[in-house]
């Protein structure tokens, strides 16, 4: 049977080459160009992520309309060509076994489509593979494949456009999140060097072949590719390029294909990796671009959370896109004290390993073995003695790239996006060279085969459809609740606010971060209808009730919508906790269990641990019930115990000690430990705070001072420290504090408020209301 298809092929092959391709095949193949060159730069601000959200609508449904385009192809023709390679036996094996864990996981419909712009979902592991598929099924020509080349060179111009554009303060014109020099296209700051890096290992073998104009084209988007390069100055980046420069040098003696111009490009690209990668301070000296601070999971990390995770179940995992989850609830401890302590991470240290830790130990070696198969694939290419080497050559250096940043870095979606572009041409790269065949599928036949050849095809179309269908309205609930947000934030629209995520919703009901918010903005309206002290009783009661039932009911949807995020039981703990001065019967149980809830799935988390101790404190205020404080003692202490440094459990405790009416004693407790932990800043903001709520005013500019000398970036040590030498009347040095609290938290309106009020001659609080001393949380909020 394949020996037939084989002859088959070889003769569909040859009318092909005298048929003229058909609109279909061509508008499948301009899907996937345009996909090529517009991938790195394309970005919309419609949506609350506007580089990752878009980035994921656009190649999804760019390579779904190409699919589309290219099965009306074959029905036209009446035949469907079909590359094959074994490599794609592994990669379904892969995608079985992503089913078969998402179906298991708990978050099922997470696991198949996601949120946002996760990676390692069902839905994402489909649309790659679409993808990579299309391109080895349309560019299998030496023309096309250049013309893909053609495509991914004007992509790769763009990008150095768009970086040259941020760079020099061109956002400024758009606005908004753009105005930062550091913004980019591609996500964070280290993916723009990668991408750099891939699209500059891309153009240098075409680089030492090419003549004529074509050559110096090629040639200045080396050269600006390695000034992209310096100025990004990412180490990671100039250690891969400097060992392809080796490999390249290496490739070239060994072909016996050295030359001169070979020679004296591959020892620049190796000398600029090495100064790259050796010269950090200096070249962040001399460029004009401040790198952001990015945070990450250290391999360490990430290695002690898949033991775990496998521990827990080997084969399948625990589902795709699960890995927040399991960061949640097996994060280590040590974490905790780490300034970003509290943020939450969608993929481990590095691709390769975060898929193990999500689809298990099955899933991992069906998608590596996929991998091995066609990095082999375009390795037997590039040593091809044929006027094709050069193609195989590109591919084999660029799949090597990709694979090697997966496995070191934790990519983003446009890596991943372009790392599978490149197993395409890395595949269609053996058509092109006659080192794989191409099966051709007659689709109308006679007799039961040739029904069921195009029963599969109507179905293939109906998946089609329903991915564009899928992706339209997931992309249309993320516009719309960016829009919502945005109605809110801004205009403080709250009534179109509401109808705008409601529609949200009705698009996706799947993302509970908007029935999340839509949530917390009911509680924002119930707050307003109980300040409004003109509306008759009767219609306030009813409003109220409303609009705290629509505030239950939309938590709970979110429950539903995520049960694993322990955000949403945070979320409606905090509706109940709402309830408590208002005496609702039951409330402060209904809170205290919701935080019991998020805990089980975030157990190491100490905020949780201060809500519970919020609602037992807001529940003794109003009943007067001692006990109750002794409660939210003990869960500060266990939220202490997971933070000792926690500013907020600190600023908390402080209250309830001062509320237990026995001030000598709670200062007693807490010089106490101070004097065990002398450096610990949490203990000695809380001392301070107890020393000024007293009115020792010397104890606590000593003990404050003592805070910010451990840790200068402390906001709240100095914001107290600022309000001691106001009242102390050393307005100068009050300004001082709060204008160095204003440059680390800008955008803070009580700040400028209060340097307000000292630069005018005021006191410093005045018509501040309540006094930081007085409320439940610190003044600034350093989370």
């Amino acid at each position: 049977m394949a020996q037939f298809f084989v002859e088959e092929t070889v003769i569909a092959e040859q009318e092909v080459g005298e048929e003229k391709p058909d609109i279909f095949y061509r508008a499948a193949q301009w899907c996937l160009l345009i996909l090529a060159a517009l991938l790195p730069v394309w970005f919309l601000p419609t949506t609350t992520s506007p580089v990752i959200l878009n980035k994921v609508f656009f190649v999804s449904i760019l390579t779904m309309v190409a699919a589309l385009c290219y099965l009306a192809h074959a029905i036209l023709r009446g035949r469907a060509t079909i590359p094959f390679h074994y490599a794609w036996i592994a990669f379904l094996a892969a995608l079985l076994v992503w089913v078969v864990s998402a179906l298991l996981s708990p978050q099922v419909i997470t696991s198949f489509f996601g949120v946002g712009g996760e990676v390692t979902t069902v839905s994402a592991l489909v649309v790659f593979g679409v993808l990579a598929f299309m391109i080895s099924a349309l560019f299998g020509t030496p023309k096309d494949y250049a013309r893909l080349m053609v495509a991914l060179g004007i992509g790769f111009a763009l990008f150095l456009l768009s970086v040259l554009f941020f760079a020099l303060g061109g956002g400024r014109l758009l606005g908004g999140i753009f105005t930062d020099e550091s913004f980019n296209t591609i996500g964070s700051w280290r993916s723009v060097a990668l991408v750099l890096g891939f699209y500059v290992l891309l153009a240098y073998p075409f680089l030492l072949r090419a003549t004529g104009r074509v050559r110096s084209v090629l040639a200045a988007l080396f050269i600006a590719g390695l000034l992209g390069l310096i100025v990004v100055n990412v180490p990671i980046t100039w250690g891969i390029v400097g060992f392809f420069a080796i490999m390249f040098l290496s490739y070239a003696i060994w072909q016996r294909v050295i030359s001169g111009a070979l020679l004296v490009v591959s020892l620049l690209l190796l000398v600029i990796s090495l100064f790259g990668f050796f010269s950090q301070d200096i070249i962040s000296a001399a460029t004009p671009v401040v790198a952001p601070l990015e945070v990450n999971i250290s391999h360490q990390a990430t290695l002690g959370l898949l033991k775990s995770a496998l521990g827990e179940n080997l084969l399948l995992g625990h589902g795709p896109a699960t890995f927040v989850y399991l960061w949640d609830r097996l994060k280590p401890l040590e974490i905790n004290q780490l300034p970003f302590w509290n943020t939450r991470f969608a993929v481990g240290s590095s691709l390769l390993l975060t898929i193990p830790t999500e689809v298990g130990v099955l899933g991992a070696l069906a998608f590596l073995t996929f991998l091995a198969l066609v990095w082999l694939a375009s390795l037997r290419a590039a040593m091809m003695n044929n006027e094709q080497w050069l193609f195989g050559l590109s591919a084999f250096v660029v799949l090597s790239y990709i694979m090697l940043v997966w496995a070191l870095y934790p990519v983003g979606y446009t890596l991943v996006a372009l790392g599978f572009i490149a197993i395409g041409f890395g595949l269609a790269v053996l058509r092109v060279t006659g080192l794989a065949p191409t099966y051709e599928l007659v689709l109308f036949r006679e007799g039961p085969s040739g029904f069921i050849a195009s029963l599969f095809l109507v179905f293939l179309m109906i998946l089609g459809a329903g991915g564009v269908y899928l992706s339209s309205t997931r992309y249309a609930g993320q516009v719309a609740f960016a829009r919502g947000l945005d109605m809110f934030n801004r205009e403080g629209n709250i009534e179109s606010a509401e109808t705008i995520l409601q529609s949200a919703i009705r698009f996706d009901s799947r993302n509970s971060a908007y029935a999340r918010s839509l949530s917390q903005l009911y509680v924002v309206r119930a707050r307003n209808v109980a300040q409004a002290n003109a509306a008759p009783r009767e219609l306030l009661g009813s409003q109220f009730a409303d609009v705290l039932d629509r505030a239950i009911r939309a938590g709970q949807d979110a429950i539903r919508a995520s049960s694993l995020d322990f955000e949403n039981y945070q979320s409606l703990g905090k509706v109940y906790e709402f309830l408590i001065p208002l005496g609702a019967e039951g409330a402060m149980q209904a809170a205290v269990t919701q935080y019991e809830e998020g805990l089980k799935r975030a157990p190491k988390n100490p905020s949780l641990f201060r809500d519970q101790a919020l609602a037992y404190f807001a529940e003794a205020v109003r009943t007067n019930n001692t006990a109750l404080l002794g409660k939210a003692e003990t869960a500060l202490q266990k939220s202490l115990e997971l933070k000792p440094n926690y500013t907020d459990a600190h600023f908390l405790l402080a209250q309830i000690y001062d509320s237990e009416g026995n001030a000598p004693e709670a200062i007693r407790r807490s010089e106490a430990a101070a004097l065990l932990a002398p450096n610990d800043i949490g203990a000695l903001f809380q001392l301070g705070l107890l020393y000024y709520k007293a009115n020792r005013l010397p104890d606590a500019e000593v003990v404050l001072k003592r805070a910010v000398a451990n840790n200068t970036n402390y906001s709240n040590a100095r914001y107290f420290l600022g309000l001691m030498y106001d009242r102390t009347n050393r307005r100068t040095e009050a300004i001082e504090e709060f204008e160095k609290i204003a440059a680390l938290n800008p955008g803070n309106s009580e700040v400028q408020a209060i340097l307000s009020n000292l630069r005018a001659g005021r006191p410093a609080l005045s018509s501040i209301v309540p006094p930081p001393e007085e409320r439940k949380s610190p003044p600034v909020d350093e989370n």
